[in-house]
């Protein structure tokens, strides 16, 4: 599984006509990851800040790439993503894709793998 800090992603100025001033920014960005879901070939979870309602966003889910939403207050995306890499399989494969440097220590010590959201991103 790839787990994306998606803010992170956008950002990185890696991902082609997406950037955090558009207001459609998560559409986006889950639109052009559906279109290059093929070369992943593991499922995708995308995780954004401070969104409403909280939790997975089925409208801008889909071909293997969902998106989650943190609460608005009180969570953000780094919270849930250290959520999900606790609580997976044991065993399962993990990716965390985020510039976060405290983030990416944390993963790495649950055993984890990261990778920069810049790197991720010229790979697709």
């Amino acid at each position: 599984m790839i787990l994306i800090d998606g803010h992170n992603l956008i950002g990185s100025g890696r991902v082609p006509g997406v950037s955090l001033e558009q207001e459609d920014d998560e559409w986006r960005l889950m639109q052009y990851l559906r279109a290059r879901q093929s070369r992943l070939r593991q499922p995708v979870v995308v995780v954004f800040d401070g969104g409403v309602p909280a939790g997975a966003a089925p409208e801008l889910s889909g071909g293997g790439v969902q998106a989650v939403f943190a609460a608005a207050q009180g969570s953000d995306a780094d919270r849930v993503t250290l959520a999900r890499v606790r609580q997976r399989p044991a065993g399962q494969k993990l990716v965390v894709v985020t510039n976060d440097g405290a983030l990416a220590a944390a993963v790495q010590a649950l055993g984890g793998q990261t990778e920069s959201a810049v790197d991720f991103g010229n790979r697709l």
